[in-house]
């Protein structure tokens, strides 16, 4: 398997999944996951503007 399939896949079966529901648990907010979760191993964020994309 190549790094491209492995990358697709992990994003696909992993990453998207529970970004999903992180936001989906903090009601939608695009925000919130952010204050909840703060920086982890897998996640790191900082909130420049709150409430601006």
């Amino acid at each position: 398997m190549d790094y491209r399939t492995k990358a697709v896949n992990c994003v696909k079966n992993t990453v998207l999944p529970e970004m999903i529901r992180q936001f989906e648990e903090c009601g939608c907010s695009l925000d919130e996951p952010y204050k909840r979760y703060g920086n982890t191993e897998f996640f790191f964020a900082e909130i420049i503007e709150e409430g601006h994309v």
